[in-house]
């Protein structure tokens, strides 16, 4: 990811007198970025005093949604498929969801495999895993073993191009048949 400007440190100043060049100039930062800050600011009605208990990231996720980049995320594979339900009806949001989850560097899905998935749905998760095999991180937890991914995923072409990017690459880490809700429910003498 390229340099993030520092949006909250150019509210900070705008708020104190200083304008766009000068700020510019002073922190050796593109006026076009200061200025492109000024207008979300102006924009969205935000100053520094509404920022200023924040942290520079959130601030930065704030103006730039779209550019920032969490290092890791965990979201449950039905939550995932919740959200691309969501957006799947407006023009150009499923590769907006698409470009967000490939981009970060270690993604967790949880509870994989664990519901039947729709046609779209495993095209999504195609187009997902394909953005995100051999750049990134990604983190299967499933009741379910390798051997029966295909078939859970439905048996077609796309589900064999998702289990093939991964299963020569991984690492499969067995914790064993015990069930751990099961252990902890049982009263202790």
């Amino acid at each position: 990811m390229a340099k993030k400007i520092s949006v909250k440190l150019i509210l900070e100043l705008r708020g104190n007198g200083m304008g766009r060049n000068a700020i510019a100039r002073t922190r050796h930062i593109s006026v076009n970025s200061v200025g492109d800050v000024f207008h979300k600011a102006d924009e969205n009605g935000i100053s520094y005093e509404d920022v200023r208990d924040m942290d520079e990231d959130s601030v930065y996720r704030m103006f730039y949604p779209d550019k920032f980049v969490q290092e890791s995320m965990y979201i449950r594979l039905p939550d995932l498929l919740m959200e691309y339900g969501d957006c799947a009806a407006i023009i150009g949001s499923p590769k907006k969801l698409l470009n967000r989850y490939g981009k970060i560097p270690l993604l967790i899905l949880d509870e994989w495999l664990v519901c039947d998935i729709s046609d779209s749905e495993l095209y999504f998760l195609f187009e997902l895993m394909e953005r995100r095999s051999d750049s990134t991180s990604t983190i299967f937890c499933t009741q379910y073993r390798k051997d029966d991914w295909i078939k859970r995923l439905g048996e077609g072409v796309q589900a064999e191009a998702i289990v093939d990017r991964y299963a020569h690459t991984a690492y499969w880490i067995e914790t064993g048949s015990m069930n751990m809700r099961e252990y902890f429910a049982k009263p202790r003498k």
